[in-house]
């Protein structure tokens, strides 16, 4: 039996699992979530540079809805 699509979209999402996973005390890597828009977006992942900058050289980006494989990028700051 399948539930509501409306109710699987809102906990399938890549933001969605990572909250599931801090909520259960999970550790993940470094970086953010429900992030929605341009603004948002540089302005968080200028903060995680200059935060974490020294440990990590690589970032990667998911966007939520998108799937195998699609909407993912990466931005190496080295």
């Amino acid at each position: 039996m399948a539930g509501l699509p409306n109710v699987h979209y809102s906990l399938s999402t890549k933001s969605t699992a990572k909250g599931v996973f801090k909520e259960a005390g999970i550790d993940t890597p470094i970086g953010a979530s429900d992030i929605y828009d341009e603004i948002e977006f540089i302005n968080t992942l200028t903060l995680l540079i200059a935060t974490h900058g020294k440990n990590i050289t690589t970032w990667i980006f998911k966007i939520d809805d998108e799937s195998q494989g699609r909407g993912i990028a990466y931005f190496n700051v080295s």
